[in-house]
């Protein structure tokens, strides 16, 4: 019986008498089972600690060894040696299982085995360590590092060339078999330790490369190419490609791939992605590419071919012109796929005289009212934003197609002369250049000096035609002519 009531966790219980009780025997106190460690007078000491609480007169029962092996010494998180109080009956290349945790032997020395995996906690004394079926699948005698193709077994009788396997989250193929050993496609993603299980798998999803290619290949050997068509597209670790041919088991691929392909990676069948693809190879700096149908596209249409962004200024048949041209090569099977106007460019085509535009987003241009602009060549005045609708002045003088930019344009300097020695507007030359002015603007005048009116003043009136800007008072002397600024 217990006398003095024990914590959890404790390892010492104070008995009311240890008559009969010796050091290396198993206690049973409620479903906990322990070994006796030490004895000091009516205190015994033991392992595991108590998982629970105990308190006074708790029984405390001598009971058999239990079934299986326990460990005398114990070991720490991360250790591959555990110390038995006898190892007899246990063998090397056989499992065990303590706790949650299933391991293989691998050596014995005298009491002492070692095990693979490490063991993922702290054991304590009096653990058991149980016997217990080889698991289902093989397993590895000799641990392999990160980015080895091989794995050596216990047995590989029962495993096959072409067959994948997989091992914790990886699927690899199997490219060879020598005695025991296998020989892996694409090579491991993490170490590997002793005791790892190896299961079989069923083929995945798909078709599998059987002959490894390097980048920029346009043939692959599968297993198997039944149930692939030409004029299909795959996606081999997500990159598209479109199958130009098959002959045999190789089917050939463009664009090419874009990384080394190893043996075992899986080729996808996929949908034909949304827009088009190219089916004549265009050369570099193209403007018009033949595709395979032109139902998703139409003409003032933004598009995006790889890193390229470009609109559709014509369509003809299946074939489509592009502005700006295409700065690269472009394969077969590549894809031209639908896009959003970028921000800052021209949606629609302005003709010449048009005093707006339409752009892509103008709130995430910066362009506001009263920006500058340009665009084609051409400087103008933003007096009025409406959505994504630039109202300008001057009107244009040219026309501008879809896909061309709009670009804030620094402020404007020009030159003015004075209406009269003292007045109170000034004539800017050119005439034309009081377009790019708004009522309101304030405008920094060189040339004169604030006594005479210069300054910063606010402009009160605009008059186009004749180039004609009126201020309020006081009047303005230029004696000698000057120049205009807007002021931000």
């Amino acid at each position: 019986m217990v006398t003095v009531p024990a914590a959890l966790n404790s390892t010492a219980l104070t008995l009311s008498s240890v008559a009969g009780l010796n050091a290396g025997q198993f206690v049973a106190i409620n479903n906990y089972v322990g070994l006796v460690t030490s004895i000091s007078g009516n205190t015994i000491n033991l392992s595991p600690p108590l998982p629970f609480e105990v308190p006074i007169n708790t029984l405390v029962t001598s009971t058999a060894t239990p079934a299986g092996f326990f460990v005398t010494v114990a070991a720490s998180l991360g250790t591959t040696e555990l110390t038995l109080f006898s190892a007899a009956g246990l063998e090397v290349n056989q499992f065990v299982a303590i706790n949650d945790y299933t391991g293989l032997i691998t050596g014995i020395n005298n009491e002492t085995i070692s095990l693979s995996p490490p063991l993922p906690f702290n054991v304590p004394e009096g653990t058991i360590v149980t016997p217990t079926p080889t698991p289902a699948g093989f397993f590895v005698t000799v641990a392999a590092s990160l980015g080895t193709t091989e794995l050596t077994l216990f047995s590989a009788a029962g495993l096959e060339v072409n067959q994948f396997v997989a091992i914790n989250d990886y699927t690899g193929l199997i490219t060879g078999i020598n005695g025991d050993t296998i020989s892996l496609s694409p090579p491991l993603d993490f170490d590997v330790e002793a005791g790892t299980i190896v299961t079989p798998t069923v083929l995945p999803d798909g078709f599998f490369v059987t002959v490894p290619a390097g980048q920029g290949a346009i043939e692959l050997t599968l297993f198997s190419t039944v149930g692939l068509n030409v004029n299909q597209f795959v996606s081999i670790n997500g990159i598209l490609s479109l199958i130009t041919a098959i002959n045999g088991n190789t089917i050939s691929l463009s664009p090419p791939v874009t990384a080394d392909i190893p043996a075992g990676t899986i080729v996808t069948p996929t949908a034909t992605p949304q827009g088009a693809f190219v089916i004549v190879p265009a050369t570099i700096n193209a403007t018009t590419l033949a595709v395979n149908a032109t139902t998703a596209l139409s003409v003032n249409q933004f598009v995006t071919i790889n890193t390229y962004t470009g609109v559709i200024t014509q369509i003809v048949n299946n074939v489509i012109t592009l502005s700006p041209p295409v700065p690269f090569a472009v394969p077969v099977g590549t894809v031209v796929s639908p896009a959003a106007t970028p921000n800052d460019t021209l949606a629609t085509p302005a003709a010449s005289g048009s005093t707006t535009l339409t752009i892509g987003n103008a709130s995430a241009t910066g362009i506001t009212n009263r920006s500058f602009v340009s665009v084609g060549g051409q400087t103008v005045r933003v007096s009025n934003v409406a959505g994504n609708v630039l109202t300008i002045t001057p009107a244009l003088t040219s026309s501008v197609p879809v896909g061309t930019r709009a670009t804030i344009a620094p402020i404007p300097t020009v030159n003015a002369q004075a209406n009269a020695i003292a007045s109170a507007s000034i004539t800017l030359v050119p005439a034309s250049s009081a377009a790019f002015f708004l009522v309101g603007d304030g405008v920094e005048i060189a040339g004169t000096t604030p006594e005479f009116g210069g300054g910063p003043r606010v402009v009160t009136g605009v008059n186009v035609a004749t180039g004609q800007l009126t201020f309020g008072a006081p009047t303005i002397t230029l004696p000698m002519g000057g120049t205009v600024k807007l002021l931000p």
